[in-house]
């Protein structure tokens, strides 16, 4: 029951669920992910007028930040429309998936970072990076609903909902691991016993869970929203 995503079979990638547009899959998301990407560029434009404004490039990681949060949109783009992914290729895009999945949320934390800076820049500097954390996070939101419909597929609608706030939590979780521990998500392979064991050294302490519900709670209600978004613009499929 609780066994890997089955890929669909060829007919999935031919005729999905049917959108308003007619398209298929491929068509229909590649307009949220080309708004996506234009989004992105945009983000990184204004940071590189901050840099030459300001000769200051202490912001540049914002650029990896997002960098880092296209991932998961990646590997589950590869999961739901190549056919043919052997056993082993799928548990690794899966593994993937959630490992990099927290790194979208995380851009949310980075406002952190304008405390540190005069007051003329405040408005430029909030404008930058509430820009980065919506695009992290709608990128975030359509990676988990392309998961979300292969879950839907392989366990059914109830238990696919469980996945999708079992992945919130973790999420929530790795937030935390990465600004409050500074992890980084490929530390699970570098530095993989490290990682565990400070990981659970960090489970009885309540500002972990604080910190870990509350991300999990922002993103998983954010992506009731946007999941109800997506759905309004899907037409029943025709008999």
């Amino acid at each position: 029951m609780f066994g890997l995503p089955q890929l669909p079979e060829k007919r999935y990638f031919v005729q999905p669920v049917a959108w308003a547009t007619g398209l298929t899959a491929n068509a229909a998301y590649r307009p949220l992910i080309r708004l996506l990407a234009l989004m992105s560029f945009l983000c990184v434009g204004q940071l590189a007028l901050r840099v030459l404004w300001t000769w200051n490039d202490d912001f540049a990681f914002f650029s990896w930040n997002l960098l880092l949060a296209w991932v998961p949109l990646g590997c589950v783009y590869l999961l739901r429309f190549r056919e043919g992914l052997a056993r082993w290729k799928v548990a690794a895009l899966m593994g993937a998936w959630l490992l990099f999945l927290p790194n979208a949320p995380y851009l949310i934390t980075d406002l952190l970072h304008l405390r540190h800076w005069p007051a003329v820049f405040s408005i430029v500097d909030e404008l930058m990076v509430f820009a980065f954390a919506l695009t992290g996070l709608l990128v975030g939101w359509l990676s988990m609903f392309l998961m979300h419909e292969l879950a839907i597929r392989s366990w059914g609608e109830p238990w696919s909902w469980a996945f999708v706030a079992g992945v919130s939590v973790l999420t929530g979780f790795g937030v935390y691991l990465g600004r409050v521990q500074r992890w980084n998500s490929w530390d699970i392979v570098t530095r993989p016993l490290s990682l565990v064991w400070r990981a659970g050294g960090s489970l009885d302490d309540l500002t972990t869970w604080v910190l870990t519900v509350l991300m999990a709670l922002i993103f998983f209600i954010g992506y009731l929203f946007f999941h109800q978004l997506i759905r309004l613009g899907i037409r029943p499929e025709q008999p």
